[in-house]
């Protein structure tokens, strides 16, 4: 099947019948479709690259496919897809009080870290500011102030050092991603007329309506498509849903 769909690979064809077999048991068990976004996993990734975009070669999940693979990592998988297995009954209920307690115990710790202001330099800083440096670990920050902070367990403290030291990263990919979000519900009407659009580039008119995107979110992820071709489809969208604006 992971052939059939344009794949190479094992783990891309078990990726694709581990997301079939949760479907096809939610559909009997009468619950809604699991559709993984591309800031929730690799899978979503994968399976939005399949469906929206021309395959010239097998396809490979390369952890490049993924703009925000900072959020996609290793050590947070649990976080991120415990709560969808547990909504799909994949996991036990006690599995899912372990991840909401290891969520709730990273979120104090960053709190903590945020607002404890301690001596350093000759000058006050907050333990945040002092661990984002890459000479300090959460390990060496703990001995150093241990009235301030207590041992953590290694996984826990590794994920908290990896959340303070990219912080700036990950701020920048969050807001990316509500931008994503946002793209995301506008729709675009089936029959849309790209070729109406005078601005808009030859060849964006011809992908757009090769691949009819849905939503200005689709859009903006075929390949070849620029900035200035969203930009320009946007306030033709725009003038559609609302005929009476001015640009």
């Amino acid at each position: 099947a992971g052939q059939v769909n344009g794949t190479t690979g094992y783990e891309e064809a078990a990726g694709q019948g581990l997301l079939a077999g949760i479907n096809a048991a939610a559909k009997v068990k009468g619950l809604p479709p699991l559709v993984l976004r591309r800031d929730q996993a690799y899978l979503g990734v994968m399976i939005d690259d399949l469906i929206r975009f021309e395959l010239d070669e097998p396809y490979r999940m390369f952890t490049s496919r993924a703009e925000h693979r900072l959020h996609l990592r290793q050590d947070n998988a649990a976080l991120r897809l415990r709560p969808i297995a547990y909504q799909y009954g994949m996991i036990q209920e006690r599995q899912y009080r372990d991840v909401l307690a290891m969520q709730e115990l990273l979120d104090h710790e960053l709190h903590k870290l945020r607002t404890t202001f301690v001596p350093f330099e000759d000058k006050g800083a907050s333990l945040f500011a002092i661990l984002t440096r890459p000479e300090w670990t959460y390990t060496s920050l703990q001995k150093a102030y241990p009235t301030q902070l207590e041992p953590l367990d290694t996984q826990i403290a590794k994920l908290l050092e990896t959340e303070v030291k990219y912080d700036g990263y990950l701020r920048r990919q969050d807001k990316e991603i509500l931008k994503a979000k946002t793209l995301q519900g506008m729709s675009i009407p089936s029959a849309f007329e790209y070729h109406d659009l005078s601005f808009l580039r030859a060849e964006a008119k011809q992908k757009f309506t090769k691949w009819a995107p849905r939503t200005l979110a689709e859009a903006s992820r075929i390949a070849g498509i620029t900035p200035s071709d969203i930009a320009i489809l946007t306030i033709a969208l725009t003038r559609s849903h609302n005929p009476n604006t001015v640009h």
